[in-house]
């Protein structure tokens, strides 16, 4: 017969190194960025397509990241992580050897949305295998894959800038590299024996005990989707703005240079603290300096202002970003971590998809000033939501 008890039949708890995690996670990052800077700069300048049109696709591949996370999510929890990893790295890099060769109108823009899709499901089985990883603090482990992301995000900027001159052919062959080597990576380092039992008998203790998610889950994507929905701006209509104020595409870039350097540096001796400081106290403050961001920013004219506006805003992220999936890992059942974290990318995707045409709407009808203190008022609220959230759930 076999035991009634699940946890009797368990063995040595499964997870990933650390190491492989990081470097797994830099890869990704750095293939991924080395697409976004120059999507809509090459629809726009070399395909000759309009922004609205630009626009539409940006939308489209942030709704494809937030389906590819829900998938990632839901294949983590009842399926072979290690199988569902390889299957869509493989997706991945064929899809960038046909963007190597084909990137004309349409096939590019169709190409860079399921390309979108395979990254959602990508960051979600990443953090994913962050949440198996017990024997760190959870906060020190996503603070940290959030340094590797971030690194990566350097990494792939400073390759475009230096590729892109030589042609939009050598960015895409800088980007398949970096996915043939978390291909590689994960074939001698994901595979994890007993994982797949691992989950099936995790899930089947949560449908024994009938767990159901808490208001203050509900209540940190929503925050999440909030926070998202004001950065995605930064990284759209903001490099508009500060044109529009005189300034120059090379002061917009420079942000984006000093930001990682910020953030590595940051995170990293923050990373020695994070499991001294409270998920609430971590998040709610990163919250706070999201939202003052934005009403600084209705008042910046200059580049040192809008710089200063940014190091805010820099700060929010090192404070709130890697720690919202950390909470949620705390407040949701330890037993479906893909399905949680798939949660979050979604919210972070819905954000994204959503933030720009927002933005586009109410620049239209009423200026930047106005969507400024939107933004920020709409962070503000959800931050409230969970402080009183948080304190009901102590």
């Amino acid at each position: 017969m076999e035991p009634t008890d699940p946890q009797l039949n368990q063995g040595p708890h499964v997870e990933l190194k650390t190491g492989a995690l990081y470097l797994g996670t830099l890869l990704q990052s750095s293939g991924a960025s080395m697409l976004w800077p120059i999507t809509t700069l090459y629809m726009h300048n070399q395909l000759h397509e309009s922004l609205s049109v630009a626009g539409v696709v940006l939308m489209l591949i942030s709704l494809a990241m937030m389906f590819g996370s829900y998938i990632g999510g839901y294949m983590f929890d009842h399926f072979n992580p290690f199988g569902v990893l390889m299957g869509t790295l493989t997706v991945a890099v064929g899809l960038m050897a046909g963007i190597s060769f084909w990137h004309t109108w349409p096939v590019f823009a169709l190409l860079m949305v399921v390309i979108g899709w395979a990254d959602g499901v990508l960051y979600t089985l990443m953090s994913s295998y962050a949440a198996t990883i017990t024997r760190i603090d959870t906060r020190k482990v996503f603070n940290m894959n959030y340094l590797a992301m971030n690194v990566g995000v350097v990494v792939g900027t400073l390759v475009v800038g230096a590729l892109f001159q030589h042609g939009v052919q050598m960015v895409f062959w800088a980007a398949l590299g970096m996915y043939v080597g978390l291909w590689l990576l994960a074939w001698y380092a994901f595979r994890l024996p007993g994982l797949k039992q691992q989950n099936v008998q995790e899930r089947t203790q949560v449908h024994q005990r009938s767990v159901h998610p808490g208001k203050l889950l509900y209540g940190l994507l929503g925050l999440t989707f909030a926070i998202y929905f004001g950065y995605i701006l930064w990284e759209s209509v903001v490099a508009t703005h500060m044109t529009d104020l005189g300034l120059s595409i090379r002061d917009y870039s420079s942000l984006w240079t000093i930001n990682g350097v910020v953030l590595i540096i940051g995170q990293s001796v923050l990373n020695r603290y994070a499991d001294r400081i409270k998920y609430r106290q971590s998040v709610l403050t990163g919250a706070v300096l999201f939202a003052l961001s934005f009403i600084c920013l209705t008042y910046a004219r200059t580049y040192p202002q809008i710089l200063g506006t940014f190091m805010i805003l820099t700060l929010g992220e090192m404070l709130a970003a890697p720690q919202i999936p950390a909470w949620v890992v705390s407040v949701s059942d330890p037993h479906a971590k893909g399905h949680a974290q798939g949660q979050v990318m979604m919210a972070t995707s819905f954000g994204r998809a959503l933030g720009p045409m927002f933005a586009g709407i109410v620049i239209d009808a009423a200026g930047y000033t106005v969507l400024f203190w939107l933004i920020a008022l709409i962070i503000a609220g959800f931050t409230l939501l969970v402080a009183g959230l948080a304190r009901h759930a102590r």
